[in-house]
């Protein structure tokens, strides 16, 4: 298990978020953490998804950041798709 540093951007408004983690932890699990802190409250996981805009795909959330080869300073993206 290695630690890696994301940059997370919140959806479509520019502000970044920098949080460093695990990279055998689960997408599921990272992102309902992503989620409190960044929108700043409970709300759906499931109205989520996960972009990796270096690498250019979507994350599963059954998934790890390893198993998806997800690097150091990696700039992810996430969007709630209710808001769009």
């Amino acid at each position: 298990m290695g630690k890696i540093t994301l940059a997370v951007g919140k959806g479509f408004s520019g502000e970044i978020f920098r949080y460093e983690i695990d990279d055998e932890f689960n997408v599921g699990e990272v992102m309902k953490r992503f989620i409190d802190e960044i929108y700043e409250g409970s709300r759906d996981a499931e109205d989520f998804v996960l972009f990796n805009l270096s690498q250019g795909f979507e994350y599963k959330s059954d998934e790890t950041f390893a198993g998806k080869g997800t690097k150091n300073g990696d700039i992810v993206l996430l969007i709630d798709l209710k808001e769009s």
